[in-house]
């Protein structure tokens, strides 16, 4: 906007000085271009960098075509008003009058945007020298496309990047640069996001249900996302299930993973003492749910003591030989070991 601002300020003192300079004698060598009936342009748009009389005027005739000023930048307007238009014509001899103090040309010049997909081909191996890491994902949240002249020769590139490799956040200035013209300029501001192929859920699989390789997916995901320690390995998360849910297409939190219970709270379970010498089997009551290899609670149905078990198998409890009861039966002496907390 400044940019244009400046433009029409240079317009604007050239067109100031035209009057004085076609009421002083033209000097010698100075080419005047024949009166003639003209008709004005309302709209015009501009190939190029420069507004000419053409651009304002239909009817000139040939070789009498003069050079004004800068155009606009691409993509970019100003407006030429009435006031302006009648110097124009003094000085060069351009036989126009306005029919009303509302004539004017509306000059724009022409310009290709580039797209999204071009801004972010220019940006990846900018950020990658800058330091980025290999894989990123850009961002650009309030994309403006920078437009480029639609006339000539244009190579756009990176002429200025700052990136914070902490919060990935960078702004960059893209540089048109034009054959026998001055550089235009653009910025444009993102975050480079670090990614990652990464293991994920599938599908939506409810909590508790066993998992299964085909559950999992690789996906590229954003490394943000896996600030806790996650599934790496098809082995870590096949036989275990889900505490909570987890939505498809993201990361496992291993803290999520908990195994099946292999006894379940109230069930019915065999008790079973290991011994040098010796194996005693028991029935007994669970009072907690767990997996295999996790400790339980377990009740002797017939004594009311608690002990605590190792969960062998499904259904299946082993109690240390030597082990003493969690709590006595009510109103009996504790039992000094397993063997006395059995049935008799």
């Amino acid at each position: 906007m400044n940019a244009v601002r400046a433009r029409l300020l240079l317009l604007a003192v050239l067109l100031a000085i035209l009057p004085a300079a076609s009421s002083a004698a033209s000097p010698p060598g100075a080419v005047t271009v024949p009166a003639r009936a003209v008709t004005l342009r309302p709209f015009a748009s501009v190939g190029g960098a420069v507004v000419r009389l053409s651009d304002l005027w239909d009817g000139l005739d040939a070789g009498t075509d003069r050079a004004l000023g800068p155009a606009p930048l691409p993509g970019a307007r100003f407006t030429v008003e009435s006031a302006q238009l009648v110097a124009i014509a003094r000085q060069f001899g351009i036989e126009w009058h306005p029919a009303s103090a509302s004539d004017q040309a509306v000059v724009m010049r022409e310009g290709r945007p580039m797209t999204r997909e071009a801004v972010l081909a220019l940006l990846r191996p900018a950020l990658l020298a800058g330091g980025a890491p290999q894989g990123i994902e850009i961002d650009l949240p309030a994309f403006v496309a920078p437009v480029l002249p639609a006339d000539g020769t244009v190579r756009p590139e990176v002429a200025q990047l700052d990136y914070d490799p902490v919060t990935g956040r960078f702004a960059a200035v893209i540089s048109a640069v034009i054959e026998g013209a001055e550089p235009l300029h653009s910025r444009v501001a993102g975050t480079a996001i670090a990614m990652a192929d990464m293991l994920v859920l599938a599908r939506r699989v409810p909590p508790g249900t066993l998992l299964d390789v085909s559950d999992l997916a690789t996906a590229h995901v954003r490394l943000a996302a896996t600030h806790v320690a996650v599934v790496e390995l098809p082995e870590q998360a096949r036989g275990m299930a889900l505490r909570h849910p987890v939505a498809p297409g993201q990361p496992i939190p291993l803290a999520d993973l908990v195994r099946p219970p292999a006894v379940v709270r109230g069930a019915l379970v065999a008790m079973q003492l290991d011994g040098p010498g010796l194996t005693l089997t028991a029935q007994a009551q669970a009072m907690d749910d767990g997996a295999v290899g996790e400790r339980i609670r377990v009740l002797n149905p017939a004594s009311r003591a608690v002990l605590s078990a190792l969960i062998d198998a499904p259904g299946r409890v082993h109690v240390l030989a030597g082990s003493a009861p969690l709590v006595p039966a009510a109103g009996v002496r504790p039992p000094a070991t397993f063997a006395e907390a059995l049935p008799r």
